[in-house]
């Protein structure tokens, strides 16, 4: 009987199999294996730009297959885009890149940006990184914003620029408690107190870009006090608590609650948020480190009388300026040390309005005068009088000082006493503050 063999000799297999091999090779699939080749002619590494530049980029990528398309990145310190990313579709084995960036991004900081150029090919990419230098735009003044009464519940806020020009920006009604700005978001906030809401006021075109109602509930007021950094706003609430918001209106903060007292100055500092509890009852005020964003208590420290500014004092503390029954005086809570300790005694008897560095320059309004006070130091010294002033506030780039006092503002540049502009209202000036170009 005649047998058929039906298997494969072990040299019949190593020829199947060298054969699948080789049509494997043979297959275009293989050159998707290979990642793209990228070469950046621009910019180069270590190049330097700065804001308003516009940087040009120049690369050539190849690929064996074909190239399906280039992402061009550019990142900050972290990683994080500062700028869209670009896609640039490909379909071709050689593919030249030009593309421009405009670095016009004015809250971007000076530092070592990366520019990524990354090539896709099939299932596998590549990527090149060049380091630029970035130099951020100077930071500059542009105006000072203040807020004048119209008469009852009725508030304008005017925008005067360096050439003396003055511009209505916008009326609001209501009852009023205080004002703050963020020139980076180009915004202005301001707070009432029982009829008022707490408002941010889009500075380009005067409109309302979102608010927060009071609840009147008399006598006492819903809102306490304002305090804004360039991305955040903060008010005290009735309720004993202050809530934070960012400059999109989305709550970013809710500290602990403080019962039979409220909260009359705010100040971020490192990891906290520092306030100064005011009770109803009682002669002994807290200063609260809040923890951030979390809210709770990190540490809280009493004091006889009531605050009259809050500021940090370097990365050392915070200090406090206080009016007592017997004076006033200047003190300083140290964050390594654990102390809360007199750094100064004033020879007056209110401090009305501060306003400074809180570190090198700080000025005091008591009645019709403006001190002047060194706390690195501890001198002081009579700086002007002028008239009633209702508020201040410094400029540290150009070492300026503006003071309110009725209807007029002087401007007046340290350590000249003689005021170097003199500005006029036709209102009442209530608050001031200070527009920079970022």
């Amino acid at each position: 009987m005649k047998r058929w063999n039906r298997g494969i000799s072990l040299s019949g297999l190593n020829a199947v199999l060298a054969g699948f091999l080789f049509c494997a090779a043979c297959t275009p699939a293989e050159d998707y294996i290979v990642p793209p080749e990228i070469t950046v002619f621009s910019p180069f590494e270590g190049q330097s730009c700065g804001y308003g530049d516009t940087l040009l980029i120049e690369a050539k990528v190849t690929h064996p297959a074909r190239i399906d398309f280039v992402r061009v990145s550019l990142l900050g310190t972290a990683g994080q885009p500062v700028a869209p990313s670009m896609d640039f579709v490909a379909g071709v084995t050689e593919y030249n890149l030009n593309a421009y960036i405009s670095l016009d991004n004015l809250l971007l900081a000076s530092g070592n940006l990366t520019l990524q150029v990354r090539a896709y090919a099939g299932d596998v990419s590549s990527g090149a990184w060049i380091t630029i230098n970035y130099q951020q735009l100077e930071k500059s003044l542009e105006a000072f914003v203040t807020v004048c009464k119209n008469g009852a519940d009725s508030y304008s806020v005017y925008r005067t620029g360096l050439n003396q020009e003055t511009d209505l920006l916008y009326t609001f009604d209501g009852d009023y408690t205080g004002s703050g700005i963020s020139s980076s978001k180009q915004l202005v906030y301001t707070c009432g107190s029982q009829t008022g809401s707490l408002m941010a006021w889009n500075l380009q075109n005067g409109t309302a870009k979102w608010s927060v109602p009071a609840v009147p509930a008399p006598p006492l007021p819903y809102f306490n006090s304002v305090y804004c950094t360039e991305n955040e706003v903060f008010i005290s609430i009735r309720d004993g608590y202050i809530q934070g918001y960012d400059a999109g209106g989305m709550a970013t903060f809710r500290s602990s609650v403080f019962t039979n007292g409220r909260f009359t100055h705010m100040v971020r500092t490192q990891g906290w948020l520092a306030a100064i509890f005011e009770p109803y009852h009682g002669n002994l005020s807290s200063l609260v480190l809040f923890n951030y964003p979390g809210g709770t208590v990190h540490k809280q420290v009493q004091f006889s009388g009531k605050a009259a500014g809050l500021g940090t004092f370097g990365k050392e503390g915070v200090v406090l300026y206080v009016n007592e029954t017997n004076g006033c005086r200047a003190r300083l809570f140290s964050y390594s040390l654990n102390t809360f300790v007199t750094i100064r005694e004033f020879p007056f008897t209110e401090i009305k309005n501060v306003t400074g560095d809180f570190t090198t320059h700080t000025f005091l309004s008591a009645g019709k005068d403006v001190w002047w006070f060194r706390s690195a130091s501890g001198s002081l010294v009579h700086y002007i009088q002028q008239g009633e002033i209702n508020a201040m506030v410094y400029d540290s780039i150009g070492n300026l000082l503006f003071v309110s006092s009725g209807y007029h503002t002087g401007v007046y540049r340290i350590p000249d006493n003689h005021s170097v502009y003199t500005f006029a209202s036709d209102k009442e000036i209530v608050d001031i503050h200070l527009l920079y170009n970022r």
